[in-house]
């Protein structure tokens, strides 16, 4: 009682959809309603643009494009064993850690099972990254990819398997 966690948000972004009212008194106001702190939790695929620890909160199934793009400095995502899951689609990636014009840096992914990508992990031009811990099968193209100027990332305890062309 009188807290905003319990307020609706629709599009599960964890931010409430409108004001919430503390003990049911519009005097007493939460005009900060579950701002965002660049972290939290990843009900949806998204794009993450600001630095913070993420973790998935159930599987995200028969997804089309990629699912999670990085796009910041200072990421970890935790996938807590949830899958990531795709449709085989052509040049589809589970997650996508990139950002044109600058390199990214600090960025870990684990325990994740990521399956029917093209590519199922792709780093570029990221630097003091770790991947540990995934599983990987059934895609098309690899299950990790590193590229264009990465460097010094350490990639340990993953299980790749089922993969059409590279590991």
């Amino acid at each position: 009682n009188g807290y905003s966690q319990k307020c609706t948000t629709a599009d599960e972004d964890g931010i409430c959809d409108s004001v919430y009212y503390l003990s049911f008194s519009p005097a007493n106001i939460d005009n900060y309603p579950l701002t965002q702190n660049g972290a939290g939790e990843v009900p949806k695929c998204t794009t993450i643009g600001s630095p913070g620890n993420y973790h998935l909160v159930k599987d995200l199934l028969n997804t089309t494009q990629t699912c999670i793009r990085i796009e910041s400095s200072n990421v970890t995502i935790d996938g807590n064993g949830f899958t990531l899951d795709g449709v085989d689609a052509l040049y589809s990636t589970g997650i996508a850690a990139y950002r044109s014009g600058t390199g990214l840096a600090n960025i870990t992914i684990k325990d994740l099972i990521l399956t029917d990508w093209y590519q199922g992990i792709a780093y570029a031009n990221i630097s003091n990254g770790i991947i540990r811990n995934n599983t990987l099968m059934s895609n098309n193209l690899s299950g990790i990819t590193i590229r264009f100027d990465s460097g010094d990332n350490n990639i340990s305890n993953n299980n790749i398997h089922s993969i059409e062309q590279n590991g």
